[in-house]
């Protein structure tokens, strides 16, 4: 028994040698950049409309065209205003944008939200949703619509002009089938 102990307390001291002996090698290694934090995030926001009218609904998506920035997204209101975030926090880091504007309406004419589009299960309510803005304005590999986000934030207005593809229409509920009646009993033949 006096030996198993001794086993015990010798591997003891010598798992803790050589987490010491790690523990000294690691803690004079630095790095010469601090690891990264949350970027920096700066106001936009803006109008949308259609031919010159505010454009409720609409979803608003600013993606990096180059090294800097990151993809923040908004939605307008009644009067197609909007304002950015990124990762649910305000604003929008400073750079170059592709921008793009989408509007996805329901077969009962609503616009599909952001918090719909982005559920962890599907809205029934949106079940045949389809976008009605053509792809040179929703499309971020077609738009040509572009934004440079300064350090100071700022306010990107854009005109969406044309017309807008037809919207879903709501498929009219089947009937259910009718039963042919039953036969009587006394028609029914016994073999």
């Amino acid at each position: 028994m006096p030996s198993e102990i001794r086993t015990v307390r010798h591997i003891g001291a010598f798992g803790i040698s050589v987490f010491a002996l790690c523990l000294s090698m690691t803690s004079g290694c630095k790095t010469e950049e601090p690891p990264p934090g949350p970027p920096k995030l700066v106001p936009v926001s803006g109008t949308i409309t259609h031919d010159g009218k505010p454009l409720a609904g609409a979803i608003v998506q600013f993606n990096p065209s180059g090294l800097k920035g990151n993809l923040s997204i908004g939605e307008t209101d009644e009067n197609g205003k909007y304002e950015l975030s990124h990762m649910n926090f305000p604003g929008c880091s400073p750079g170059e944008y592709k921008v793009a504007v989408s509007l996805t309406m329901t077969t009962q004419g609503k616009p599909v939200t952001i918090a719909q589009q982005s559920a962890l299960s599907p809205d029934p309510s949106t079940a045949g949703a389809k976008e009605v803005i053509p792809a040179k304005y929703s499309s971020l590999g077609v738009t040509t619509m572009t934004a440079t986000v300064p350090e100071q934030g700022g306010t990107f207005d854009f005109d969406i002009t044309g017309p807008f593809m037809d919207p879903p229409v709501a498929q009219p509920a089947k009937a259910p089938a009718a039963e042919a009646p039953a036969k009587p009993a006394a028609e029914a033949k016994m073999p």
